[in-house]
């Protein structure tokens, strides 16, 4: 066997290997009949073509396993995020892996976009990511940050289960909306006071669980910065301080492609949680930076801490957070 990597522009970055067969009698082919000797020199040579993936276009990166689907709600590994974790990825997810993205991707090259969009609606924001995931998917973007609060909702994932409302009349003349969500795992609540950060962005080295550890280590170091020591609990993802969650994760994976995302609990309504059964677990109870500290961080300052624990955690390239309406988006972005 001989590796002989190409020199040339056009196949930079690709490994070609020679393998190398007995030689068949001078001039004459396997099948009897006479070649040329450029004839002869292709019988003799196989030549097969490995291009490297690489999502940064900068290195190759290492194979990854592909997720496997969500599994049953009586598994237990929680989902972050309020839902059910499929084994070998750590967190909740909806998979959806056909249609892989370009061997030769260019998604590393340029900065992420980050929009600030305040206090949004949960389903117009989760079509948006639905489209915006397609443009990263597509390299017509790079990337995206969306950080926001949401209006109340309940939100069901894919796993849900009619007795994870709690009390449905309740919920409804709270003025709480329930929805259907695209990620995977079972029920869990957004309001304001709750940070909520949606990467929509390659899934570096196409590991899954790697990138939910990340999203989780990003999260230990916002905490820190307010003084408070949070832990992950195994088989559990999302972060608790005690027995009490603060955070949790919860994806969406769409040709190796992330969204939805994370949830901050920093001075949400806490009593609103005992309207659902979140993440499955009955007994679950949550906490929040305010509940822990005594006073409430402003958004902006959380926020602002979220974006460097996240640049520290991945080395991601992000532009300067702007404010506009999830409406805006796609026009900032030039979609």
């Amino acid at each position: 066997w001989r590796a002989i990597f190409s020199p040339t522009t056009s196949h930079r970055g690709s490994c070609f290997f020679f393998v190398i067969t007995p030689p068949a009698p001078r001039g004459r082919s396997r099948c009897g009949g006479p070649v040329s000797g450029a004839r002869a020199l292709w019988l003799r040579y196989g030549i097969l073509t490995f291009r490297r993936e690489s999502l940064t276009g900068s290195h190759a990166r290492p194979r990854a396993t592909r997720p496997e689907a969500d599994t049953s709600a009586s598994d237990n590994r929680a989902a972050a995020a309020g839902s059910q974790a499929p084994q070998g990825s750590g967190a909740s997810q909806g998979t959806d892996l056909g249609g892989e993205t370009h061997p030769r991707s260019r998604l590393g090259t340029g900065a992420y976009s980050v929009f600030d969009l305040g206090v949004a609606p949960y389903l117009p924001v989760q079509e948006l990511q639905g489209r915006l995931r397609s443009a990263v998917a597509d390299r017509t973007i790079p990337g995206v940050i969306l950080l926001l609060e949401h209006t109340p909702v309940v939100t069901l994932g894919n796993r849900r289960t009619p007795g994870d409302l709690r009390d449905s009349l309740l919920i409804a003349g709270k003025g709480l909306e329930i929805a259907e969500s695209e990620r995977g795992g079972q029920a869990t609540l957004h309001a304001p006071g709750q940070l909520v950060s949606y990467p929509v962005v390659p899934i570096p080295h196409r590991d899954l669980r790697a990138f939910v550890r990340g999203l989780e280590e990003a999260l230990l170091l916002l905490l820190q910065e307010f003084g408070v020591s949070a832990h992950r609990r195994e088989g559990r993802p999302g972060l608790y301080v005690e027995s009490r969650k603060i955070a949790s994760v919860g994806l969406r994976c769409h040709r190796w492609v992330s969204s939805h995302g994370t949830s901050l609990n920093v001075s949400v309504d806490l009593s609103l949680f005992d309207l659902i059964v979140a993440c499955g677990e009955p007994e679950l109870r949550q906490t929040s930076l305010q509940a822990l500290t005594g006073e409430a961080p402003s958004m902006k300052q959380v926020k602002a801490a979220y974006l460097r624990a996240a640049e520290t955690v991945f080395g991601w390239n992000l532009c300067e957070s702007r404010e506009l309406a999830h409406s805006e988006v796609e026009a900032a972005l030039g979609l």
